[in-house]
């Protein structure tokens, strides 16, 4: 199984760490934003929930790239991301 070939994945059943450790992290945190309702495990959850966050700047590019709808709205709810800031960021590139 090549991971690499993967664009994105949900992994509900794995943890962060080791998903970092099979080095695929922006793919699963992708996968997470546009699949949360597969992810069951609380603490799992708490763990995406914390990395996305902090990788947001990251992140957003290929999200808004994709029109990530999902994920978009994981931010806006999250308080992360609204319409003025997304405006000032954009002026910024």
């Amino acid at each position: 199984f090549e991971w690499d070939r993967l664009r994105y994945f949900s992994a509900p059943g794995i943890s962060i760490e080791e998903i970092k450790k099979l080095k695929t992290m922006f793919a699963a945190t992708i996968g997470f934003l546009t699949t949360r309702e597969r992810f069951t495990n609380e603490a799992t959850i708490k763990e995406y929930e914390k990395y996305v966050s902090s990788q947001k700047n990251r992140l957003l590019p290929e999200i808004f790239s994709q029109d990530l709808v999902s994920a978009i709205v994981f931010y806006a709810d999250a308080g992360k991301i609204t319409a003025k800031n997304i405006e000032k960021d954009n002026k910024n590139q």
